[in-house]
């Protein structure tokens, strides 16, 4: 009876880690679907140099994914699944950066489940972790991800130089 028990328990936390990974793999195909559709390039596990998270609560990620960098309205956004800590203690989240002086958004200062940190040229928006989540995993819906990368267009008032 003690084999049953332990075979179970094992079956159970594979067939949990299975449903897992695909979950993951269906969201990073989704992901890299909607890059391609805004006109995105997916970049996978890494951030580009110019964007930096220090002074945020993602200073100290462990792991980024699902990055995608792009200028599909002429502002340049960078977002991406971000997990902070390891273990028990980690938590998950989608974080968005946009260059600060290029753009507007009508969505943001109506929203205020959403942090925005500024950090050199970027602003980072993201949920914060104290905020009950709209997903279990702590990642942004697709939908809402994509309504906001849609949000940001360029700001008219800042002058070429």
């Amino acid at each position: 009876m003690k084999d049953f028990g332990f075979v179970f328990f094992t079956g159970a936390v594979f067939a949990f880690l299975f449903v897992f990974y695909l979950v993951e793999r269906r969201r990073t195909a989704a992901i890299r679907a909607l890059a391609t559709r805004l006109g995105f390039h997916f970049l996978g596990n890494a951030l580009p140099r110019s964007l930096t998270l220090s002074g945020t609560p993602f200073s100290r990620y462990s792991k980024v994914w699902n990055v995608i960098d792009g200028e599909p309205h002429g502002v340049r956004i960078i977002a991406c699944d971000c997990r902070v800590g390891v273990g028990k203690h980690s938590w998950r989240r989608t974080v968005i950066a946009v260059e600060s002086a290029a753009y507007r958004s009508p969505a943001m200062p109506f929203n205020p489940e959403m942090t925005i940190d500024t950090v050199g040229d970027w602003k980072i928006i993201y949920r914060p972790k104290a905020l009950i989540n709209v997903s279990i995993s702590g990642l942004m819906p697709l939908e809402e991800l994509e309504s906001y990368l849609n949000s940001f267009t360029p700001n008219t008032t800042v002058k070429s130089q």
